[in-house]
């Protein structure tokens, strides 16, 4: 064959017009060669026909150079693709293409030799190209470029002038022909490469440690891409010349036997040296020289290339001369090692990458397992195969992680392993999904540039990628970044996951089958994984007929090594009964010490080891040391009881130390390396198992225990307590961390990771965890009673530091209660102190997880005055309150703050977490114990979330949504996981899955109901229809064969969940709608709340009811739930309460549990019942304690419903207050005592007060629709009722002079009364569309300002009614209007969450916008100097603006946990009054000084009792600058700058009086006394510990 083409383009005929061109065309043609441009031709003539016809030679104008193929058969003709297209030269550049036409080279060569040339038709100009194709041979190539060089060197001389040397020019020319000789060598040199390789090849197994990087290197080099070869050049064929010389050496097969031992590194040196430049080689030609250097993807090829054959030859030398040599390996990757070490700083600090230690990892037997590993091997280096992922599975023992080691060692050797993942079923900490992804990220960047730089970028551009959900993090940390750095990549990249059946945390296992059997199909071809797993079933299921994945299953077979002999060998393998863990243990015994006296011990116990593992543990065991001796036995026996029951793997030096051994004694060593038969370790290396059935062997009393090495789990778990309380008492302190501060997070702490790594040892970190759980395992007895009470009477309270600085605070609830109920038999008083621990922890673990010092600083100082933890511990110069109706615990645990409206919770099935949804279409995850988002919010909701439910495993959570569809959710990354489900035509209302959660059901809004499939979503029943109305209620029986419904109908059903059949029912008896059903854990009952207020319970196969009705809510019932043992039902109200009932007589348990200020939506037990939550329309979520029922006491005197209005007097002495409770109530302004009885006449709401100008008087508004005025100090009816509105009255206020009173209504109409008769002066004043919100008198008196909820304000002559306006610009309602005190401006507040400031002539705005508060605004006021503006919101917070600017100068004021519905200034402007939907009216120090010094003008406060007459002074945080934005939120109270001051019980938090309110008016107010407080740097005096064990060692 030749060797090239010479293409010649004759002529184009035929072209008679050519679309939109005018004029002459000036055609020329375009060759591209399978896709790659290789000619341009110059211009033809100025015609339709223009003719090229190059006739000569071409080489020094256009000739296409196409190399041959290496053909397999002779009779084959090249099949590369010729497209030719044909463009005219457009004077403006655009160059149009006029048409094209595709051939073959094949094609082309037999129709240019059967006549003149090829002739093809092309494009819509419907001519023809004339082209032929003819051989040249490789010497008349050579002697074609040396005609050009020397006719190139004629015309040099012409052109270059005399003082340029042009032999510089010639050189470069002469270079080029020598160049073009060695590529044309290139094929030539590849085939004597291959014929020195095949011997190799052949004799693999002969020389096992080489053969499979040889196998590799000519599979590569042997590959259809390489036969293909097409373009080579000088460099690349000078590499291959390279490789040839040194196996010209390598390659005879005796010499090469003769060395193989003596100079093993250096062949393995030379073998995997030889696969790098076969990766190289492939990948540099597999493109085409041309494309590479269009595309100049390898900047540094020549220089990599030359790096490459010095390697090369140096390996030569060393093997000619028999020199063993450091490794000299040379990967093909082109690196900045400089940028490299920059940015690897920035992935290490934000990836925090999981690690995965595989030094004791075993890998196969010396030359077994061979043709399996080269299928893998090959496979993942291969790049026409088309699956990038190979999957190895087989049973356990099968020989999986010793093979995924082995092929790691491989590629690690090549420096071609990305990464290298393996789980442990002991081991589950890395088995986050994000923490794998974030691994293999981290590992591929250290290796690769490019994927490093793609990274960083990711990561600078967005910082919170880390905390993403998981496809994102793939999609940006792994997909992207690989996508970018795959056209660099020179061979392949191989990425391990090992043992995936082993990643025991559901939702990472789940989400890693996830990714592995979808998105891992997108990843560069470049980058391989070989996963390893058993066939576990929802494995198999995700990676059946997956086609980018190669599935293998593992045979369990052995193939071992010809030591010690065949027969040897053969007895070995029928003792191990096909078990191949059987075979590396044996392999293990054999290999630590003495290896044939091992054999002869191992073969000499015969057939009592034959297919038994536990024989053959005893042989081991039995030879590991001398068992006779005592301290060998007592000392191995504690390392393997240590090995065995420690909750997490430990290293040797680990192990030192909690077995107090120290860091000097290197005892625990000394017994490994006696047990290295049955242990794997090294030096830094947790200490494990071989295998997880020699830790069943160990503590199975049948199987071992007559042994010296038996462990007694609950014998050894005493020990292994007692150590860790010995660890704990030794080791705890005070301020373990020397933390500084107690202003800060514990996230906030710079280099706390140091300080813990510093000062918290292993061994106390270990016991700190740990020693619960062992002493659940552990007997009772006297000693560890007396250990358990040291613990809790001394080191309590530093234990908590110490999981409060490592993040396991949520775990110290379950501690406390295993040491509970371990005590309770035997120590009534230490179990009552531990009951008081966990109520401890349950009340304060927010504050103490969040930062570490307010474990003393508030949980201490806030705990009850009855707690046993704070009388036992608590000491001086901490906080005190005051709070009469709270002596004990409270049942309130813990508020969670939402951002919306909550309308559904759930609990986990583990009870550690619970689930929300919102109106604000979100679903978020919380931790149960601590209160942090744990996960979420997961957006994918277009409406409100109506429903939600975690499956039985807690993986997945599923929602309903006023949408109409269903979603599931992976419940840790928020990942939709299936959905949307859709087909319900209204709101879904309700959904719940199956017990199994294969299935999921859900009631709508359409009347029906429907059964999913949980997976693939498909409709497996229904839609089951019957009610007459909405169904607000569905779940499924225990054992999923039916399902319960609510509906709007007011009747309850049964349906056969499979056939929709109604199964029984209907259960009529409530007489409004059903809201929520439930179904007993025996599904032998039916719970269901109804909107008749009332709870029934019924026989789920009668309908009979079987308790109830249940009676004592005061509004509709909207959710109800079982206990988890079916003893109690929890329901939750439209009156803000819960109550606990007894399921059997419906008797009232516990309850009314109250705190929500809104209605609640939704409530649920945990799972061992002793908790409750519920979510209300007050954007919270609450969790109670259910066996806490606290009757409050002391409640002082305040309004029982929502306070609606509030108004100062005009001399600012007292408060007036209007409430939903209907009454009217008096307050002195600075104590908050009640002046005067309560003022009752209104038969509904009272919607607004206002005092006359004198304050004699106070005027009231009602929702009854009539107006009555008080004398303010006695409460007597001075006037009224006025009756005339049509509407309840919204809104009243007092002219100037006091004569006259201004009301708005409901009824879109303002009326103004005569205050003594109470006859109609002047109005109604129609001209609002909408209700009337608000009305205000100017100061005058002359005019009226009303505020309305078409969106518009209006001013009205008092006397005639004449209107100015309206004025327009609020977007929504507005909801409050006032007059500046000299009447030339007014004041807007708007349920579009702005502040707005009119011309009281014009109506125009006189300022933008003030935008501040997050929702409506309820209620606004001037200043007395109208300098500033007082704003009240739904968003619960009280803001004071400049009124020229909209600056907030003071706020937002945090505090009220319910809407501010109104807000009033003092008459000297000082003072600030708002009222609440939380029954509290709370007086705000908003002094124009506040926050320079301190936040009150004086240095105390004083406190309410219950008869208001005994006050008493507390002192205020006199030396805390507050600033003027403090801050009350989630409980902690904070300056303007944000320093955590002190965290504030949820059980007081409501009504507490911060240091910048003069006081709070409510029934549970608590105060506090700041006089002898202790914070910040002074922090650590609120606790002396020398004073503090001298006087516990007294009480003891």
């Amino acid at each position: 064959m030749a060797n090239a083409y010479s293409l010649l383009i004759q002529n184009i005929e035929g072209i008679t017009k050519i679309p939109g061109l005018h004029g002459t065309p000036k055609l020329f043609v375009k060759v591209h060669l399978d896709g790659s441009l290789v000619l341009v031709t110059g211009d033809g003539e100025s015609t339709l026909s223009p003719r090229w016809n190059y006739s000569g030679n071409l080489w020094e104008v256009n000739r296409i150079m196409i190399y041959a193929n290496s053909w397999s058969r002779s009779a084959d003709l090249p099949t590369d693709k010729l497209t030719l297209e044909v463009y005219h030269n457009s004077f403006f550049g655009l160059n149009p293409l006029i048409g094209k036409c595709d051939t073959t080279i094949g094609e082309l060569l037999r129709e240019s030799a059967a006549s003149t040339g090829k002739s093809d038709d092309f494009g819509s100009a419907s001519g023809r190209i004339f082209l032929r194709l003819s051989p040249v041979s490789s010497q008349d190539l050579h002697e074609s470029a040396s005609r050009g060089v020397q006719q190139m060197s004629a015309d040099v001389q012409k052109v270059v002038p005399s003082s340029v040397d042009s032999s510089h020019i010639m050189g470069v020319a002469d270079a080029a022909v020598k160049a073009k000789s060695m590529a044309d060598d290139f094929q030539p040199l590849l085939s004597q490469l291959l014929s020195q390789l095949k011997p190799i090849v052949d004799i693999g197994d002969e020389i096992a440690t080489i053969h499979p990087y040889i196998n590799i290197a000519w599979m590569v080099l042997t590959s259809q891409v390489m036969e293909k070869q097409r373009d080579a050049d000088e460099k690349i064929a000078k590499l291959v010349q390279a490789m040839v010389k040194l196996y010209s050496s390598v390659g005879d097969i005796g010499f090469l036997r003769s060395r193989i031992n003596t100079l093993e590194n250096v062949v393995l040196e030379i073998a995997a040296q030889t696969v790098e430049c076969s990766h190289f080689i492939r990948e540099y030609t597999g493109h085409g020289f041309s494309g590479r250097l269009l595309r100049n993807t390898f900047s540094g090829t020549a220089k990599k290339i030359q790096e490459l054959s010095e390697v090369l030859m140096k390996l030569k030398d060393s093997f000619d001369q028999g020199i063993v040599v450091q490794s000299v390996f040379l990967s093909a990757e082109i690196q900045d090692r400089v940028q490299g070490l920059i940015e690897s700083d920035l992935l290490n600090n934000k990836l925090r990458p999981a690690q995965y230690n595989a030094a004791v990892r075993t890998g196969c037997l010396e030359g077994t397992r061979k043709e399996l590993l080269t299928e893998i091997t090959v496979s993942l280096s291969s790049c026409t195969n088309t699956s990038n992922i190979f999957w190895l599975h087989g049973v356990a023992g099968s020989g999986k992680s010793t093979i995924a080691n082995t092929v790691s060692h491989y590629f690690r050797s090549l420096h071609r392993l990305g990464a290298f993942i393996f789980f442990d079923r002991d081991y589950s900490c890395n088995s986050d999904v994000r923490g794998v992804l974030h691994h293999i990220a981290h590992r591929l960047a250290e290796s690769n540039m490019h994927v490093r730089k793609a990274l960083c970028d990711a990561l600078s551009a967005d910082a919170t990628l880390v905390d993403a959900d998981y496809r994102t993090q793939f999609q940006k940390l792994l997909l992207d970044p690989l996508t970018v750095a795959a056209p660099y990549s020179c061979g392949p990249t191989v990425i391990i996951v090992d043992a995936l059946d082993e990643c025991l945390d559901c939702t990472s296992r789940q989400a890693l089958v996830s990714l592995i059997a979808g998105d891992m199909a997108k990843l560069p071809a470049a980058f391989r994984f070989l996963i390893t797993s058993r066939p576990d079933s929802d494995i198999v299921r995700s990676f059946h007929l997956k086609p980018h994945i190669s599935s293998r299953q593992l045979d369990i077979t052995t193939e071992e090594p010809q030591w010690p002999g065949d027969d040897n060998i053969q007895l070995l393998a029928t003792y191990s009964g096909g078990l191949f863990i059987w075979a590396a243990a044996a392999y293990k015994f054999l290999k630590t010490f003495d290896p044939p006296k091992r054999l002869e011990q191992l073969l000499k116990a015969g057939g009592i080891i034959h297919d038994d593992l536990d024989q053959l543990y005893n042989v081991a065991l039995h030879h590991a040391g001398d068992w006779a001796n005592a301290n060998f036995s007592s000392a191995a026996q504690a390392v393997l009881a240590w090995v065995v029951l420690s909750r997490e793997p430990l290293t040797a030096e680990a192990l030192n130390w909690i077995m107090g051994l120290g860091q000097e004694d290197l005892q625990v060593t000394k017994v490994l390396e006696f047990l290295g038969c049955v242990l794997q370790w090294g030096p830094g290396i947790a200490i494990s198992t071989l295998h997880g059935s020699f830790s069943d062997y160990l503590t199975d009393p049948k199987r071992s225990g007559s042994k010296a090495w038996f462990i007694d789990i609950i014998l050894q778990s005493q020990v292994l307590t007692m150590r860790c309380f010995q660890v704990l008492a030794t080791k705890l302190k005070f301020n373990i961390c020397h933390i500084e501060t107690s202003h800060l997070r514990n996230s906030d702490i710079p280099d706390l990771a140091e300080r813990i790594e510093r000062y918290i040892l292993v061994d106390v970190r270990y016991a700190s965890r740990y020693w619960a759980h062992h002493l659940h395992l552990a007997a009772t007895s006297p000693a560890m009673l007396d250990a358990l009470k040291q613990f809790t009477s001394k080191h309590f309270l530093f234990w908590l530091e110490v999981l409060s600085l490592l993040g396991l605070v949520s775990g110290a609830h379950e501690a406390l209660e295993i040491a509970k109920n371990y005590a309770q038999a035997k120590d009534q008083g230490l179990a009552s102190f531990l009951q008081d621990g966990m109520k401890f922890v349950a009340g304060f673990a927010p504050a103490i997880a969040l930062s570490m010092p307010h474990l003393y600083v508030s949980a201490l100082a806030m705990a009850p005055q009855t707690s046993a933890i704070r009388e036992h511990y608590r000491r001086n110069h901490t906080i005190k309150y005051e709070a009469p109706s709270v002596t004990g615990w409270s049942s309130l645990l813990m508020v969670l703050p939402g951002e919306d409206v909550i309308t559904t919770v759930a609990f986990s099935h583990d009870s550690s977490r619970v689930v929300s949804g919102s109106e604000d279409c979100m679903v978020r995850i919380w931790d149960s114990r601590t209160g942090a988002i744990v996960a979420g919010p997961f957006k994918g909701h277009s409406s409100w979330v109506s429903s939600v439910a975690f499956s039985h495993d807690s993986t997945r959570v599923v929602s309903g949504s006023g949408d109409c569809t269903v979603r599931i959710w992976d419940s840790q990354t928020g990942t939709i996981v299936a959905g949307p489900f859709e087909g319900h035509s209204n709101p879904i209302n309700s959904v719940a899955f199956s017990h199994d959660s294969t299935c999921v059901v859900s009631g709508s809004g359409d009347g029906t109901v429907r059964i999913w499939d949980s997976q693939t979503g498909a409709v497996i029943a229904g839609p089951f229809q019957g009610h007459s109305d909405r169904i607000n209620s569905v779940a499924f029986s225990h054992d999923s064969t039916h399902v319960v419904s609510g509906s709007g109908d007011g009747t309850v059903r049964i349906w056969d969940a499979k056939s929709g059949v109604i199964a029984a029912g209907p259960f009529e008896g409530h007489t409004d709608a059903i809201s929520s059903v439930a179904f007993s854990p025996d599904s032998t009952r039916v719970v269901s709340g109804s909107g008749d207020f009332t709870v029934r319970i019924w026989d789920s196969q009668t309908g009979a009811v079987v308790a109830g009705p249940c009676k004592g809510h005061r509004d509709r019932i909207i959710s109800v739930a079982f206990s988890h043992d079916g003893t109690n039902v929890v329901s939750g109200s439209y009156d803000c309460t819960a109550y606990i009932w007894d399921s059997k007589t419906g008797a009232i348990v516990a309850g009314p549990f109250e705190g929500h200020s809104d209605r609640i939506s939704s409530v649920a037990f945990s799972h061992d019942s002793s908790r409750i939550v519920s979510g209300s329309s007050d954007c919270t979520v609450r969790i109670w304690d259910s066996q806490t029922d606290v009757v409050p006491v002391g409640l002082l005197e305040a309004h029982t419903d929502w306070v609606s209005s509030v108004a100062f007097s005009h001399d600012s002495t007292w408060v007036a207050s209007g409430s939903s409770d209907r009454t009217v109530r008096i307050w002195n302004a600075q104590t908050g005592a009640s002046v005067a009885r309560p003022f009752e006449g209104h038969s509904d709401r009272i919607s607004s007060v206002a005092f006359s100008h004198d304050s004699r008087h106070v005027v009231s508004g009602s929702r009854d629709r009539t107006l009555r005025i008080w004398d303010s100090q006695t409460g007597a009816h001075v006037a009224g009722p006025f009756e005339g509105h049509r509407n309840w009255i919204s809104s009243v206020a007092f002219s100037h002079e006091s004569s006259r009173i201004v009301s708005g209504s409901d009824d879109c109409t303002v009326r103004i009364w005569d205050s003594q008769t109470g006859a109609l002066v002047a109005g109604p004043f129609s001209g609002h569309r909408y209700w009337i919100t608000s009305v205000a008198f100017s100061h005058d008196s002359t005019r009226v300002v009303s505020g309305s909820g078409d969106w518009t304000l209006r001013i009205w002559d008092s006397r005639t009614g004449a209107v100015t306006g309206p004025f327009e610009g609020h977007t929504d309602a507005i909801s409050s209007v006032a007059f500046s005190h000299d009447s030339t401006r007014v004041v807007s507040g708007s349920s579009d969450y702005t502040v707005r400031i009119w011309d009281s002539q014009t109506g125009a705005l006189v300022a933008p916008p003030f935008e501040g508060h997050r929702t409506w605004i309820s209620s606004v006021a001037f200043s007395h100097d109208s300098t500033r503006i007082v704003s009240g919101s739904g968003d619960c917070t009280v803001c004071v603006w400049d009124s020229t600017t909209g600056a907030i100068i003071a706020g937002p004021f945090e505090g009220h946990h319910n809407w501010v519905s109104s807000v009033a200034f003092s008459h000297d402007s000082t003072r600030v009054v708002s009222g609440s939907g939380d029954c509290t009216v709370r007086i705000w120090d908003c002094h124009p000084d506040v926050g320079k010094e301190h936040i009150s003008q004086t240095d105390k406060l004083v406190a309410r009792s219950s008869s208001s007459s005994d006050t008493r002074p507390l002192h205020q945080a006199s030396d805390i600058t507050w600033g003027l934005h403090p801050r009350f939120v989630d409980g902690w109270i904070m300056n303007s700058a944000s320093d955590l001051i002190i965290w504030v019980p949820p059980w007081l938090r409501d009504q507490t009086c911060l240091p910048w309110n003069i006081c709070v008016i409510g029934s549970r107010v608590c105060n506090l006394d700041w006089s002898d407080f202790v914070h910040g740097r002074q922090w650590n005096e609120c606790f002396t510990p020398r004073n503090w064990y001298a006087q516990s060692a007294r009480q003891h």
